[in-house]
């Protein structure tokens, strides 16, 4: 359960540096992205980056001052964040500046865990205490946050295999945008 868990984290994690949630037919530069605050410990890195702005930061520091998010509740399956190709090719800099605030919102994770978890329970209002998330977070295998796609072909190769996808994908890389094509996935 907690290795299905934290594959998820992982592909969501990637996707959160690779997309934003916006139809195609609005795809021209943008100011304002919306995104889906999901629940749960595993979305930490996206509490982290909604709480210290670091999406807004990253874009202003990339030019593109100005950036709002807005935030909404509710689970969204298997992803946190995708966008379609239109909308990444248009907005560069922000797809840019939100796998770098990812990247931001993790290493804060491993560098003062408790502080991110103090985020977490403020954005989430989860009432677990902080020593019992600080103890849950030295588990095996729960610290484990990073940018690369895990088992994602694997789940392609599924997809193919029912008809889902017509095409069966020769590398990841295939359906990753082009900013996340430097990173050691599967």
């Amino acid at each position: 359960m907690m290795m299905h868990l934290r594959s998820k984290l992982a592909a969501a994690t990637l996707i959160a540096a690779t997309a934003l949630s916006v139809s195609a037919a609005q795809a021209q530069q943008k100011s304002e992205i919306s995104l889906s605050r999901q629940p749960g410990i595993f979305y930490m890195p996206s509490h982290i980056m909604e709480k210290q702005k670091l999406i807004e930061k990253h874009a202003a520091s990339l030019g593109v001052p100005g950036v709002t998010t807005n935030v909404m509740g509710g689970p969204l399956s298997q992803a946190q964040f995708f966008t379609t190709t239109k909308f990444a090719d248009a907005n560069p800099k922000i797809i840019q500046a939100v796998r770098d605030a990812t990247k931001e919102a993790q290493d804060l994770i491993r560098s003062d865990t408790k502080q991110a978890v103090e985020i977490y329970k403020e954005i989430t209002g989860d009432k677990t205490s902080v020593e019992e998330l600080l103890d849950f977070l030295k588990e095996p295998g729960m610290m484990e946050w990073n940018l690369e796609p895990q088992g994602t072909m694997k789940f392609a190769a599924h997809l193919y295999k029912t008809g889902t996808l017509k095409t069966q994908p020769k590398a990841w890389t295939d359906y990753y945008l082009p900013v996340a094509h430097d990173l050691k996935g599967n």
